[in-house]
């Protein structure tokens, strides 16, 4: 049997995309998202890194806001980031290859959440 990395997630963006631009003129993305589901000590969070390049990164960064409700398909990255006189860090992120904006875009104006934001995703 063949292995197989894919990841399933829908989640609200915690904050707003953040865009880079390289010399080649392609772009990246990266952002955070919530899901969220209820265990026996109440409902419980998790946070996810995302990134995406190319034209769905441009589609991203010009959709995707923080709180906006979306799905992510894609696959797992794990690195190590080391910096001098300290030890490795080591960081899991979702390379996205399809993404859905889902539900309309939230009201920055206003300052309460979503209506759908403190229920879990039923899975």
């Amino acid at each position: 049997m063949s292995a197989i990395n894919k990841v399933i997630l829908v989640g609200r963006l915690g904050a707003d995309p953040k865009q880079q631009t390289f010399n080649s003129g392609k772009s990246a993305v990266s952002f955070d998202i919530a899901t969220s589901y209820r265990s026996s000590e109440g409902t419980v969070t998790d946070w996810h890194r995302v990134k995406t390049f190319g034209p769905l990164a441009d589609l991203c960064a010009k959709h995707l806001s923080k709180g906006r409700l979306c799905y992510i398909e894609g696959r797992l990255h794990h690195y190590r980031a080391e910096k001098e006189d300290q030890p490795p860090r080591y960081f899991t992120e979702v390379i996205a290859q399809e993404v859905s904006f889902l539900g309309p875009k939230p009201d920055h104006a206003s300052t309460q959440p979503p209506a759908s934001e403190d229920t879990a995703i039923p899975f």
